[in-house]
């Protein structure tokens, strides 16, 4: 058996930032592509993606449904059922000071604003917690209530008294994502390397539990209450705010809409498919139109592991793994959370989770479907930390970028888009069955059920010029 340096540790676990998932096996023309060919590079770079975006697409791109139909397969070009509102001038310029190229490592504003840090990595949000120190010697159980690490999509939820307010700046909750850790700084005992030609290859290498729950603990989200300082300079955080919060890889979450209950999510932990531990690798963020924060689950492929059990799969399970890149004999990407051992040598529970090989009779007896459960949107109340985090299946499974809803309209559905970040992936909105209504402004995790759970699932479809079409994803429809 062999510990590895640091310096192994950073090569091993920087694998999990840098691998690009790329487990798409159709031949579509990637949008790349066709960005390539409809604009230049330099006209990119000279103005912005935001500013050519109107010169690529037209007038008004993939937007909304059209006027006479409410399902939402509008091509480019038609009339948005949520229009735009306030000056719709597209900028030529941004009026905008840049800051020079540097390679420098302190960082640069521009001219007139100002930078400070705040809230990094192990701070505490409650009393009674040690101030981060860099010799890791924190407790992997203390991260349930400290920052995890690097920090991601965020949003701070303006509040009056207790209850959101949009327009509030004096005080609030900042929600922010953990999207994944850097080991070598988390971790100080290394990665474990099994000599024996006979064991499992998704367990040549091992990890200790310690580092493993500390890891675990450091994704995920952080609620935080922030104030405005004395003087009126910066905010500052509120210990022990009865808002702080962690929601952390460990945190017991509901799938809700088309999944929830399916054989497909059935594990040891919920033999009936409702719950799971966990939200992961949160990467871009959004506000629902109600007030609640939207959360992105993005590479969770990275950390889990398969070992060889196709055998025992249908041909359907065993696709629905390899579509993500998860093909037998597969480690993960450096996290090797499944590893760790107890005393009496076997695999607890607690890390097994992380590894989606059937090795029980049934899906009860094992964590093959624990991967299923990943990969969604998750809805988190910020206001109630007693909610439990919502994953809303009815808005797809992918690598999720960003969640962006469409200016709302009383009497008419509500639209989000996403991206998929993975490699050749494609760009989708959601069109809810249910039409807005002004009253559940403020309604928490329940207008989620209502907005969120039942509706329609679109993938953009691009041609060679540019323009385009909305194409449902319903069963029964274009081949699915």
């Amino acid at each position: 058996m062999t510990l590895l340096n640091n310096n192994q540790i950073n090569n091993q676990q920087n694998l999990a930032h840098e691998v690009v998932e790329d487990s798409n096996p159709t031949n579509n023309t990637d949008f790349q592509t066709i960005l390539d060919r409809r604009l230049h590079r330099r006209s990119i770079l000279k103005g912005g993606t935001g500013l050519t975006a109107a010169a690529f697409f037209g007038a008004i791109p993939l937007v909304g449904c059209s006027d006479d139909d409410d399902s939402g397969s509008t091509v480019v070009g038609g009339d948005a059922a949520i229009p735009a509102q306030g000056d719709l001038t597209r900028p030529e310029t941004l009026k905008f000071s840049p800051v020079a190229h540097s390679t420098a490592a302190e960082m640069s504003v521009a001219e007139g604003y100002t930078a400070e840090m705040i809230l990094p990595l192990g701070t505490p949000l409650m009393s009674g917690i040690d101030e981060w120190k860099d010799n890791r010697e924190q407790s992997a159980e203390s991260f349930d209530w400290r920052m995890g690490d690097n920090h991601d999509g965020m949003w701070f939820f303006g509040k009056t008294g207790n209850n959101y307010d949009a327009k509030a700046s004096e005080g609030g909750l900042l929600v922010m994502n953990h999207e994944y850790v850097n080991s070598a700084e988390l971790s100080p005992h290394g990665y474990l390397t099994i000599e024996d030609d006979d064991a499992d290859p998704i367990f040549q290498t091992r990890r200790l539990a310690t580092d493993v729950r500390r890891e675990v603990n450091c994704h995920g989200v952080a609620v935080v209450e922030m104030k405005r300082r004395a003087d009126g300079v910066g905010y500052e955080m509120v210990l022990d705010s009865k808002y702080n919060r962690r929601i952390t890889s460990t945190t017991t979450s509901q799938l809700t809409g088309p999944v929830a209950g399916s054989d497909l999510t059935k594990t040891k932990f919920d033999p009936t498919g409702h719950k799971t531990r966990g939200i992961n690798n949160n990467c871009g963020s959004g506000l629902s139109p109600w007030g609640t924060y939207l959360t992105t689950e993005e590479n969770f492929l990275g950390v889990f592991a398969r070992g060889q059990d196709a055998e025992k799969l249908s041909a359907a399970q065993n696709y629905g793994r390899e579509r993500y890149g998860a093909i037998e004999n597969f480690p993960g990407w450096g996290y090797l959370w499944h590893s760790p051992k107890n005393e009496d040598a076997t695999i607890d529970d607690e890390f097994a989770r992380w590894d989606m090989t059937a090795v029980g009779a049934n899906a009860a007896d094992d964590y093959r479907n624990a991967y299923n459960t990943f990969g969604y949107i998750t809805e988190i109340d910020p206001f109630d930390k007693n909610t439990m985090p919502k994953k809303r299946t009815a808005l797809g499974r992918f690598a999720h970028e960003n969640c962006a809803y469409a200016p709302v309209e009383e009497g008419k559905p509500v639209v989000f888009y996403m991206g998929d970040d993975a490699r050749g992936e494609y760009i989708y909105k959601f069109v809810s069955t249910a039409t807005w209504s002004n009253a559940d402004i403020g309604g928490g995790l329940s207008a989620g059920d209502k907005y969120m759970d039942d509706g329609t699932l679109y993938v953009a479809i691009f041609n060679e010029d540019g323009s385009g079409e909305w194409k449902p994803l319903a069963h029964g429809q274009n081949g699915l």
